[in-house]
């Protein structure tokens, strides 16, 4: 029996058809099948994979979404460490339900968990559901968010990587990162440092189109940079203001502007209060 560094429960969920089980296969075994039975309760299969030098042995449970066989379903929820949360961009009904799926995480798991949303099918020309959507609601539930394609083998590694290194980084346990950021930005592009407060790492993102990228996509790409789960991560602007789940929309280049404007103004409003009643400035502040 191979050994392995690290073990993990890895649960699929999301509503019936919307690509879960294509999903396990192609992660498990790299292949596609183009018709399935629906699961009946759960099915599993087991991965072992290299992840800097380290062998990690995934449990990988698909789950029934139809509602009969729900309570079979909640009971699998016991002792996951990460969750895709599934639904079909071609579906509006799918992605309506997350919400559902999400709140099941939350009554069922008993602990946190790593959690991404997984826009399943994007291959697909017939999508209702916008990337944009997907990526709104990830953001609200604390997730990560990848769209991707089982028949076409399309961001399945990928969110498969970013949730591994998430449940690794959760092992370690421990209160959120403060991390900096600082950077310039122009319309076509931007480079980002970010300064991670525990062990004073750094680490410089570089992206084409700061106009268009929000913060909610770039805050993973940060995270990975710095070897942080996005849940114990605290991003803050150079003037100190914290970003919130508000900011999601924000472009990188309205961020990256506004520290330096609330900074001036900052210290405008600083420099008018600090004058005496005669009008006299008074550079240290003291009236």
């Amino acid at each position: 029996m191979m050994s392995y560094d690290y073990l993990f429960k890895i649960v699929l969920i999301g509503d019936e058809s919307t690509g879960k089980s294509a999903l396990l296969l192609r992660l498990a075994d790299d292949v596609f099948v183009d018709r399935y039975i629906s699961t009946i309760g759960v099915d599993f299969k087991m991965k072992i994979i290299d992840y800097d030098g380290k062998a990690i042995k995934l449990q990988l449970w698909d789950t029934a979404g139809q509602e009969r066989f729900r309570q079979c379903t909640s009971a699998t929820y016991r002792g996951a460490h990460g969750i895709l949360c599934c639904y079909d961009v071609t579906s509006r009904e799918s992605f309506d339900h997350v919400s559902n799926w999400m709140d099941q995480i939350a009554v069922h798991s008993g602990k946190p968990v790593v959690k991404i949303l997984i826009g399943n099918k994007c291959d697909r020309q017939d999508r209702m559901v916008a990337w944009e959507e997907g990526s709104t609601l990830a953001e609200a539930f604390d997730a990560e968010f990848f769209e991707t394609s089982a028949k076409e083998s399309i961001n399945v590694a990928e969110a498969v990587a970013a949730m591994t290194e998430d449940m690794i980084l959760e092992q370690g346990g421990g209160a959120k990162t403060a991390v900096t950021l600082m950077g310039t930005a122009t319309a076509s592009g931007a480079q980002i440092a970010c300064l991670s407060m525990a062990g004073n790492e750094m680490a410089v993102v570089t992206i084409e189109d700061a106009e268009r990228t929000t913060w909610a996509k770039l805050r993973p790409q940060l995270s990975r940079a710095l070897a942080l789960s996005s849940r114990k991560a605290m991003f803050m602007l150079s003037n100190g203001s914290l970003l919130k789940s508000e900011d999601k929309d924000s472009s990188v280049l309205e961020l990256l502007q506004l520290a330096p404007r609330e900074r001036d103004k900052m210290q405008s409003e600083c420099s008018l209060g600090a004058r005496d009643s005669a009008g006299h400035h008074h550079p240290d502040g003291q009236v």
